[in-house]
């Protein structure tokens, strides 16, 4: 039983894991790129492609989540 334990089941519940586990993973991924790429067109067209692209490149990323916050802040007190 021991080495049917080790050569099947015990790789076997390893791959199933490790499978779930990676689609779990690349699901969120792939929600958090439409996510990215939403929130990056609406400060394009708030800002300007310019002045988005040079955040972006200069690295700034804080700049850029600053940028975010401040948007969703202005929304939010537009509504109320």
């Amino acid at each position: 039983m021991s080495s049917f334990w080790k050569k099947y089941l015990l790789p076997l519940i390893f791959t199933l894991l490790f499978s779930i586990f990676f689609i779990l993973i690349l699901l969120i991924t792939i929600r958090f790129s439409h996510f990215l790429r939403r929130e990056l067109e609406k400060l394009i067209d708030r800002y300007g492609r310019d002045n988005v692209v040079k955040i972006t490149l200069g690295g700034n990323i804080k700049g850029l989540v600053d940028l975010f916050i401040y948007s969703r802040k202005e929304k939010i007190l537009s509504n109320e």
